[in-house]
C-alpha cells in the first residue's frame, strides 16, 4: 500500500505513549554514556561504550521507524534486544539488568497490539484493519462481483417438411364379367400378397356377395 494511504489509518495512543518512551529512554541511555567518565568496566572492555552507544542509537532508528509503519524494523529491534540480552550474559551482568531488554520488548509488543483490529501490528503486517470498503490492510482489493447474464431464449427449429405421400394406387379390382367366386379367389390372393388392405378386401367382398 502507497505511503499517504498508510498515514490516513491513524496510530493507537498506547502505542503512541509506548513509542514515545523508548525514544526518551534511549536518548537518556545516549547522554549517559557519552556523559559518564569511563570506569574500571571500560578498561577491562574497551569495545562496551561503542557497542552499547550503538545500540541505543540503532534502537531509537528502529522506534521512529515502526511509528512509520516500517515492519521490518520491528524485527531488527528485536534482534537489538537479543544482542544485549547475549552482551550482558557475556559480560556477567544481574538478573534485574538482563530482563531489561525482554521487558521493554514485551510492553513494545502489547503496544503493537493494541487497539483491535486498529494496531500497528495488523496495519504493518496485514491483518482485519480495512484500507477500504471491503479491502483488507496489507490484501488484495476484493474482485468485483460478476456481471448477471442474461439467458437468450433458443428459437426452435422448424420441423422438418414430411416428403409429400404419393396417393396409394387403387386396388386392383377383378374385372366386372368374372364369376363371383373367383373374383372372391383373386381378391384373397391380393389381399395376402399385400396389394389390398382387410378393409378393402372386406368392401369388395361384401359388394360381391351381393352379386351373388
Amino acid at each position: 500500500m502507497s505511503s499517504p494511504a498508510r498515514e490516513a489509518l491513524p496510530r493507537p495512543p498506547v502505542f503512541n505513549a509506548v513509542s514515545a518512551g523508548l525514544l526518551l529512554l534511549s536518548a537518556a541511555w545516549v547522554l549517559l554514556i557519552v556523559a559518564t567518565p569511563p570506569g574500571p568496566t571500560d578498561m577491562m572492555v574497551p569495545w562496551l561504550r561503542s557497542v552499547s552507544l550503538m545500540q541505543a542509537l540503532i534502537g531509537a532508528a528502529c522506534v521512529t521507524l515502526i511509528w512509520l509503519r516500517q515492519g521490518w524494523a520491528f524485527y531488527v529491534y528485536v534482534g537489538l534486544v537479543l544482542l544485549g540480552v547475549l552482551l550482558g550474559l557475556v559480560l556477567r551482568y544481574a538478573i534485574p539488568l538482563l530482563l531489561v531488554g525482554p521487558v521493554l520488548l514485551a510492553l513494545y509488543l502489547w503496544a503493537l497490539h493494541a487497539g483491535g483490529t486498529g494496531s500497528m501490528w495488523r496495519q504493518m503486517f496485514g491483518g482485519a484493519r480495512a484500507a477500504g470498503p471491503g479491502v483488507a490492510y496489507g490484501a488484495a482489493p476484493a474482485m468485483p462481483p460478476p456481471l448477471p447474464t442474461f439467458a437468450v431464449p433458443s428459437t426452435p427449429a422448424p420441423p422438418a417438411p414430411t416428403p409429400p405421400r404419393s396417393p396409394a394406387a387403387p386396388a386392383a379390382a377383378p374385372p366386372a364379367g368374372l364369376d363371383p367366386l373367383e373374383a372372391l379367389k383373386r381378391l384373397g390372393a391380393l389381399r395376402d400378397s399385400g396389394a389390398i388392405t382387410e378393409t378393402e378386401f372386406a368392401a369388395k367382398k361384401a359388394e360381391l356377395l351381393k352379386r351373388l
